[in-house]
């Protein structure tokens, strides 16, 4: 007899002793040199060498779908932020695995929702719980309604009130069945295939693991390079497992393979079963075994899978309306040998659909091919039954009577669904099946195609993860009343084609609130990449719309991880920086940074408690740290001592940072010099020293004389957001009156070289001469076509200037002047700073050096610059320039009511480009055009949240949608702005809008000028 068997989609069997060709990605797998996955491929696949455990009654885990893990339940971890993962269990698989499971390797992590039944006891009990009922191992039964989950135990509502249990004390627990198990079928579908094509793949193998996976989410590897399928393990994912399975292929004694379209009937729970046996005792059904337990085999031959049923039985199923054909076969068991005598029945609703004839014997067999589509309206749900009788009466002669012998198998069972409905549901399901979505809506305007890939990065044992990939800009939109916790937003999205960079947005009310390019993971950096947009300018308890686009230049793939509300920054923790307190002394001189830091005079200590313990990791996850950060002086030569407390240590680690006397004679001296009045930053690995450790507390003590502390943080390191924090203000800008001295010096001197310029629509801006007949200006206050502006020079000189080209990208505008004399002989510094240091001292100065005064500002990812302090200066002007310390002009004001700067960063290099009356790229979010009105995220359009009093959006109210701009569907201010940043400001664009349910109708508008 031939090692392998194989049955294929036309009906044919195969036989043959080598399996070739499946030990790579991509492989196509060959029986004895004949195709498994060619034009008609195969439905399953059967290793006769690998024998199969009849049943068992060890611990396992079974799933909804029909999969099973023999093992042990460690525990629960219930849904996580970052990365975003449901609730799930954690399980030692008791089955051979590459590599093989051990106590130090990870536990497999199943989805909690996806789990059946749970086996936690070798011997669980005789009678068989019903779904949601759990047996204690002192043989307590308990039924309920509603269980919830919690890492040691599990808590159950029952008819009496609450119940609890710790996960040692069950022998067993059946879970309350999903609501919606189609839902739970076509979800499995979509993670398995995304892309809405492809094949699923069964795996069984002999130590009782059944794993249900496709072909694309099937990783391939050999343990060596010897001919032998033996030495082939596969990497399957199951839609139910944060983890792939690496499954030896030598354990697998069956494959099974159906289209996404197809669906093997035993898959499915039966909504009733029936036994009315005429003698003997009831029997319960099997799947996929023979009523006794044993592989399925009729007349010789084994089947892939299947029911086993007796006589007198009725097996009924609930199917949904897109179901369209059932396709299998009936028979007799082997083990009824000659005897045994039965007819089968299928009833499709009210119609008799299959009738078969006496069968008596197993090598009789009556197959049936029924079209589900007859005889019912097909919107409808169908419910299809099958029965088995026993022929008692008029059974053919020397046929056994009553119901002897009559073990009866449903051969391969198929049901056949709309394939087109299949592929689009699960498309449409795709976006859902991203955790990370959970409270998003989706939406692009383009084309987006949803596929599986295996992640070269993850960690062991490996993971597929499904990447986006879409020809157009992509939105998650969500209504969102802030609680005073949720201070940030995390986002961990990756960019899986690193030849096409991607851009994320962050929006609120039409107001960009972050803005970066999508990172990469490498080798060198494989963790999820975090971005992170703080919140604290949205209101507290107000619904606002929060909206995150990513586009690019042209198509990109994607892959989501989180994007989750949280109330600390992922990457670092405040101990102390900038709180009030009452050991607080207040004022920009003293402190490191900002406006206070923490006064400690000798003996007084400062302590931080952490709620629950911080982990600190040497490679730290989100919310985790490793190391120690801190600013200190003093003005007396003091001596600081900082404890950490390990959870489950009686003494906390001690260093000492100054000279003296070791502190408690034990300290640790990380810095061995005197303390002196100019603020030394201090950095400590913490896990360096404790490895990792959980940390109840870190306490600062003034051991010796007064010290100042500040910006005192702990953290994951590793650059980012960490690095961000060495942020002081140097010296002497820090001081007010130097801060006064630089900008009476630079004011006067670069606001010579400011001109006013006057629009001819009564507008009023600013701009600098950049050589003697040329004024750069912000790009978006200059009007299309032949406009002739008046300007005004600091001396008091008048002439008339005209618009050359316009950078709408850079927001840059050229005029140029008519007047009889040149502008001035020394043009200012414009050769251009391509960084800017965060938090520099810089000057703004208008005509003249009229309103110079000095702020802090520092750039926005968007290569923007903005002011990180109030502005004090009065009537300040679009174009007026921005000074850095050293005289060099570094910006343009973007608006008279805006605290954000146009940089001029390789302004030098784009000049001569500029002198040609022409207009290119588009605006960013925020430039150009404008409405007149703020929008945000709507169902049917962007939603109008009120209309500027200078709007020329006749009629326009606040509730209205606004559908189309200049043909282009809108939903939010993202897309209204992609709808108009090709076009310039006075021009004139269609609107489309509506209000409640009347008709849309449309709006010519003018679009305006920034203010």
């Amino acid at each position: 007899m031939r090692r392998f068997a194989a049955r294929l989609a036309n009906g044919e069997r195969l036989a043959g002793d080598e399996l070739t060709d499946w030990d790579r990605l991509g492989g196509a797998p060959q029986l004895s040199g004949q195709a498994l996955l060619g034009e008609s491929p195969f439905r399953w696949l059967l290793d006769r060498t690998v024998v199969p455990v009849r049943d068992s009654h060890g611990t396992s885990l079974e799933l909804w779908l029909g999969d099973q893990v023999p093992g042990e339940l460690l525990g629960y971890v219930p849904p996580q932020s970052l990365p975003a993962t449901p609730g799930h269990f954690l399980f030692r698989v008791d089955a051979e695995l590459q590599p093989r499971p051990s106590a130090s390797a990870p536990p497999m992590r199943i989805l909690s929702r996806w789990v059946k039944r749970i086996v936690l006891a070798d011997s669980p009990g005789e009678t068989p719980l019903t779904p949601g009922a759990l047996r204690m191992r002192d043989g307590q039964v308990i039924e309920f309604r509603v269980a919830r989950l919690e890492p040691d135990r599990v808590v159950v509502s029952t008819a009496a009130g609450r119940a609890s249990a710790n996960w040692n004390e069950l022998a067993e627990i059946c879970f309350p069945p999903p609501s919606d198990h189609w839902q739970l079928q076509w979800e499995q579908r979509a993670a398995l295939a995304p892309s809405g094509e492809g094949r699923l793949l069964e795996l069984h193998t002999n130590d009782q693991l059944v794993v249900t996976t496709s072909l694309a989410r099937l990783e391939h590897r050999a343990l060596s390079n010897g001919p032998t399928s033996d030495m082939w393990v596969h990497g399957a994912h199951p839609a139910w497992s944060l983890d792939a399975f690496w499954i030896p292929s030598k354990r697998v004694w069956l494959r099974v393979s159906y289209a996404l379209h197809e669906m093997p009937l035993s898959r499915l729970e039966p909504t009733a079963y029936e036994h009315e046996p005429l003698i003997g005792a009831a029997r319960d059904w099997r799947r996929d075994r023979s009523v006794r337990g044993e592989t399925l085999l009729s007349g010789g031959r084994n089947a892939g899978w299947g029911i086993g049923v007796h006589s007198g039985t009725r097996l009924t199923f609930d199917l949904p309306a897109q179901v369209s054909r059932l396709r299998g076969a009936l028979a007799l068991d082997d083990s009824s040998g000659a005897g045994g005598c039965i007819r089968g029945a299928i009833r499709a609703g009210n119609r008799a659909a299959f009738t078969s004839p006496h069968l008596v014997g197993s090598a009789a067999e009556a197959s049936f091919d029924i079209d589900l589509r007859q005889g019912r309206p097909l919107d409808q749900p169908l419910q299809v039954a099958l029965e088995i009788d026993a022929a008692h009466e008029g059974r053919p002669a020397g046929a056994d009577p009553l119901d002897i012998r009559d073990q009866t198998n449903w051969l391969e069972p198929l049901l056949e669904f709309d394939a087109d409905w299949v592929a689009q549901r699960c498309r449409a399901l795709a976006a859902a099946r991203i955790t990370a979505w959970e409270d998003w809506q989706f939406w692009s305007p383009g084309e987006t195609t949803w596929s599986t890939e295996w992640d070269q990065l993850a960690p062991s044992p490996g993971a597929f993860a499904v990447r986006l990939e879409t020809t157009a800009p992509t939105m998650l939109a969500r209504k969102l009343r802030r609680l005073p916790g949720q201070q940030y937003l995390v986002l961990s999205v990756s960019n899986a084609d690193s030849n096409q960079p991607a851009l994320l947005e962050v929006h609120s009310e039409g107001r960009l609130l972050l803005q970066r390019n999508v990172p990469e993971r490498s080798a060198r950096s494989p963790a999820m990449p975090l971005i992170v947009a703080p919140l604290h300018s949205l209101p507290i308890e107000e619904e606002t719309d929060l909206v995150v686009t990513v586009s690019s230049a042209e198509p990109v793939s994607l892959r989501w991880q989180a994007a989750t509300l949280s109330a600390s920054h992922p990457e670092y923790l405040s101990l102390y920086d900038e709180q009030s307190h009452p050991d607080a002394v207040e004022g920009r001189e003293q402190a490191y940074t900002g406006e206070r830091c923490l006064q400690l005079r000798e003996g007084q200590t400062f302590r931080h408690e952490f709620h629950p313990p911080m982990p600190f990791r040497y490679r730290p996850a989100p919310h985790e740290a490793r190391y120690i950060r801190f600013a200190v002086k003093s003005q007396n030569q003091g001596l600081l001592a900082f404890r950490v407390k390990v959870r489950g240590e009686d003494q906390p680690a001690l260093y000492d940072v100054g000279q003296g006397p070791l502190t408690e004679g034990r300290a640790r001296r990380i810095f061995t010099q005197p303390i002196s009045d100019s603020w030394l930053a201090v950095s400590r690995d913490l896990c360096g020293d404790l490895r990792d450790a959980d940390i109840e507390w870190v306490e600062f003590a003034a051991e010796r004389g007064e010290v100042l502390i500040d910006q005192a943080y702990v953290g994951r390191g590793g650059g980012g957001a960490w690095n961000d924090l060495e942020t002081p203000l140097g010296p002497p800008w820090n001081l007010p009156d130097q801060r006064r001295a630089l900008a009476e010096a630079l004011g006067p001197r670069i606001g010579a070289g400011v001109v006013a310029i006057q629009f001819p629509d009564g507008r009023t801006g600013e701009g600098i001469c950049i050589d003697d007949k040329h004024v750069l200006t912000v790009g978006d206050a200059l009007p299309v076509g032949d406009a002739v502006l008046r300007i005004t020079t600091a001396d008091g000189r008048q002439a008339d200037a005209k618009p050359l080209g316009v950078d709408r990208h850079r927001n840059w505008g050229i005029l140029q002047w008519t007047g009889p004399e040149p502008l001035r002989d020394a043009p200012p510094r414009l050769d251009g700073a391509t960084s800017v240091p965060f938090s520099a001292a810089m000057v703004e100065a208008g005509l003249g050096g009229r309103d110079a005064f000095t702020l802090t500002a520092g750039p926005l990812p968007s290569g923007r610059l903005v002011s990180l302090q109030p502005l004090t200066s009065p009537a300040a002007m679009i174009g007026r320039p921005l000074i850095a310390a050293s005289g060099q002009v570094l910006g343009l004001r973007a608006g008279s009511n805006q605290l954000r700067y146009i940089p001029l960063a390789e302004f030098a290099r784009q000049f001569k480009a500029l002198l040609e009356p022409k207009r290119e790229g588009d605006w960013q979010l925020g430039e150009g055009p404008r409405l007149g009105m703020t929008l945000r995220w709507g169902e049917a359009g962007a939603e109008v949240v009120d209309v500027a009093a200078s709007s020329r959006a006749a009629g326009i109210q606040p509730g209205d949608a606004i559908l189309e701009i200049g043909g282009q569907p809108v939903r939010d201010a993202w897309s209204a702005h992609r709808a108009v940043r090709g076009q310039d400001p006075g021009q004139e664009v269609t609107l489309r809008w509506a209000r409640g349910d009347r008709e849309p109708r449309e709006l010519t508008l003018r679009l305006g000028f920034p203010e």
